[in-house]
């Protein structure tokens, strides 16, 4: 099928089928990868796909989670806190980690979303 012939949906999820195995792999083996501006368009698919991704490749999304932590949009950190949480089963203390940075952030969104999801996961443990 030749690109042209794609809907613009399927070639967005083309190129997401190509950008997130490659920070994937890169964040779990410590390599460098720059999200640059055509690949920030996949960070909602990587933000989605969580959910499937940690039973497939836990360790490599937590570090990928990890390295968007300090991204510079405040929409990015605000959804890394957010999507945080469906790690917290096998990563307990990396996600509290991750989160206390998060609720440490120059940005009041980020703070504030942070500090409830560290909220939420210390009224699950009681």
């Amino acid at each position: 099928m030749a690109l042209s012939a794609l809907e613009p949906s399927q070639v967005r999820t083309s190129r997401a089928l190509e950008v997130l195995p490659e920070a994937l792999f890169a964040a779990e083996m410590g390599e460098p990868y720059d999200f640059d501006r055509s690949a920030l368009a996949y960070v909602d698919e990587l933000f989605s796909a969580v959910p499937e991704l940690r039973d497939k490749v836990p360790f490599a999304t937590l570090r990928l989670l990890e390295r968007l932590t300090d991204h510079a949009l405040v929409s990015v950190r605000c959804q890394t806190a957010n999507t945080l949480i469906h790690l917290e089963s096998i990563y307990p203390e990396e996600v509290i980690r991750l989160l206390m940075k998060l609720a440490g952030d120059p940005a009041r969104r980020v703070r504030k979303t942070a500090t409830a999801k560290l909220e939420h996961l210390q009224k699950k443990t009681l």
